[in-house]
């Protein structure tokens, strides 16, 4: 479903998701709208115990590179965007939003500058990282824009391969009615007690409407991190469900500590919840 209305020079095209599902591109063709592509819009998850940092921005790719010598990108490089993917540790992916077979290294960067559904896919939250022990292997969590919770494994000889994803997409309400979906979705914290998997979570916000231009009511979701029945994440405490509102705080993660889950917000207000 589009969120815009195409300008005049507005190019649309349809793609195809993982499942064969249909997306459409939307390429609005106005500079100014790519003028804001930042890479680091948020802090990267570096893995050191296997020399992988993952890091992503405004199109929500993933970009792995190796934490002891991340390479040593110049503005030449852009002259040749595939061969400079070629410095990564591994292929980035589209840590986000399932794009399907769409290459997130095209030659010429300007082919990422669509909008998925019509709707943005940016990238606010560092990661959280996870050591899985039923997957044996580091994982990140990533929750972009307009979309929903992803868990990604990292392996130190293959590098980032998609495990599972929530059904809660970030500003909901807003998806499909206002132009460009809402911002700037999820912000997660994680905590398990040392390896056993069934006490790891994953606590995280997610705003109603658009959380950068207004002030919106948040969502409280608390998942499940470790055990993800074929291929979805398992919400196991919801604040809707539970009827407890409270105003969004952009940017800023929940708080895991002593068994407890801290939830500050717009109100100056700080929610506590028993774990």
């Amino acid at each position: 479903m589009m969120t815009m209305a195409p300008t005049p020079d507005t190019i649309l095209r349809t793609a195809f998701d993982s499942r064969g599902r249909p997306l459409l591109l939307v390429f609005p063709q106005d500079p100014g709208r790519w003028s804001d592509e930042d890479w680091g819009s948020a802090g990267p998850a570096c893995l050191f115990a296997i020399d992988i940092c993952v890091a992503a921005g405004k199109d929500g790719i993933g970009y792995p590179v190796r934490a002891s010598n991340p390479g040593s990108t110049t503005l030449a490089d852009l002259a040749n965007a595939k061969a400079n993917c070629g410095k990564l540790a591994f292929p980035p992916v589209w840590l986000t939003i399932d794009l399907g077979a769409i290459d997130p290294c095209p030659a010429d960067p300007k082919d990422l500058n669509f909008l998925p559904q019509g709707e943005t896919a940016h990238l606010h939250m560092t990661p959280v990282q996870y050591f899985d022990p039923l997957l044996g292997l580091w994982t990140i969590f990533a929750w972009g824009e307009n979309g929903v919770l992803r868990k990604w494994a990292v392996s130190p000889s293959d590098g980032l391969k998609l495990v599972g994803a929530g059904a809660e997409p970030a500003s909901d309400d807003v998806r499909g009615v206002a132009p460009f979906g809402g911002m700037p979705g999820g912000f997660c914290a994680g905590s398990s007690n040392s390896a056993d998997p069934d006490t790891a979570i994953l606590a995280c916000t997610i705003p109603y409407g658009d959380g950068n231009q207004h002030v919106v009511q948040g969502r409280l979701l608390v998942y499940d991190a470790a055990h993800v029945p074929n291929g979805q994440l398992r919400v196991i405490w919801d604040s809707r469900s539970a009827g407890l509102p409270f105003v969004f705080n952009k940017f800023n993660p929940p708080v895991i500590d002593g068994g407890r889950i801290y939830v500050p917000d717009y109100a100056g207000s700080v929610y506590g919840l028993a774990r």
